[in-house]
């Protein structure tokens, strides 16, 4: 086996582990037994409809030839069943499986799946840049890292925009393969440049993003009430536009280890201890853990009748060949 496979999981557990490490030096490992099935419960509800914007960004976005959308339940069990694939395949396994369930199930084309996925990251990316500069302008950082990378989210969209018109100026490889992943690239910039520039549409998604975003404080602050943590509503909220940014670029199965080192950092850093905040961490990951065992392995096992294996991995290759994807 390579080692470019197991090397993901091997720095998950190795994440992981320090992370419990951390963890246990500030509570006793029996605090996370003493959460109820009501708290758990009303997690698990929360996690779940923070996954559901996600499926609803799709089912708004992708309209088929014949004015239909995807259906009702993909809202909920597209976006679980990328997150079991995402722990699955790491890196890009959520991005692969949907592709190839939105390709079988209603023919939507490989780079038309690609283009949804980044103009809904570009918009996360924006939404970020301004509630994390709003932050920062309010809290009296004007020269930090939060100011710095809240600008350069800003700027993406505007970056994405240059990038299309730059990329055609290059001139094309004598490589087949090089020079078809060249035109696919180009087409992905314009197809993100043209969407960005249509301003209801994005209006729509950067709402919808807001809406995303706070329900993902709303996650985390439940879980800090959970744990009776002593954490500001800002700091959380800080916690929440980080914990997006790492998701975006994830290298380990479902960001295990990474999310929970991010989590610790960012609280510490914030005024609180690392404890607090992989606490937090480690719950919400549980959570979303649970509804991507359960109704991410249904959808998929449900899913399989409008699979062709040879398609799949023809996919599967495409993207272990092509990392840039």
């Amino acid at each position: 086996m390579r080692l470019k496979y197991v090397l993901p999981y091997i720095i998950a557990f190795l994440f992981i582990a320090f992370s419990f490490v951390l963890l246990f030096r500030y509570y006793d490992c029996s605090l996370i037994y003493q959460v109820s099935l009501y708290e758990l419960a009303v997690s698990i509800l929360l996690a779940l409809i923070t996954l559901s914007v996600s499926g609803f960004q799709y089912h708004s976005l992708l309209s088929l030839p014949d004015g239909t959308r995807i259906s009702i339940s993909d809202i909920v069990m597209l976006p679980a069943s990328m997150r079991l694939w995402g722990y699955i395949l790491p890196a890009k396994g959520g991005l692969v499986y949907a592709s190839a369930y939105l390709k079988c199930k209603y023919g939507i084309r490989l780079l038309t799946s690609f283009s949804i996925s980044g103009y809904i990251y570009l918009s996360s990316l924006f939404i970020m840049g301004c509630i994390g500069l709003f932050v920062a302008l309010t809290s009296g950082r004007y020269v930090s890292f939060i100011s710095f990378f809240s600008c350069l989210f800003i700027l993406a969209p505007a970056m994405v925009g240059v990038m299309s018109k730059i990329a055609p100026c290059f001139p094309l490889p004598k490589n087949k393969t090089a020079r078809i992943f060249l035109d696919s690239f180009v087409q992905l910039l314009n197809d993100l440049n043209a969407s960005w520039t249509n301003v209801k549409t994005t209006l729509f998604l950067l709402a919808t993003n807001v809406v995303h975003t706070l329900l993902t404080f709303i996650l985390y602050y439940w879980a800090s009430l959970v744990f009776d943590l002593s954490l500001s509503a800002m700091s959380i909220l800080m916690l929440a536009l980080v914990l997006k940014i790492s998701v975006i670029l994830r290298f380990t199965p479902g960001n295990l280890g990474v999310e929970q080192l991010v989590s610790g950092g960012t609280i510490a850093l914030l005024g609180g201890t690392a404890g607090d905040g992989i606490l937090l961490s480690v719950f919400v990951s549980f959570t979303t853990l649970l509804i991507a065992g359960t109704l991410g392995t249904l959808n998929t096992i449900s899913a399989m009748r409008y699979f062709h294996t040879k398609n799949f991995h023809a996919l599967l290759t495409l993207f272990s060949r092509n990392p840039e994807n």
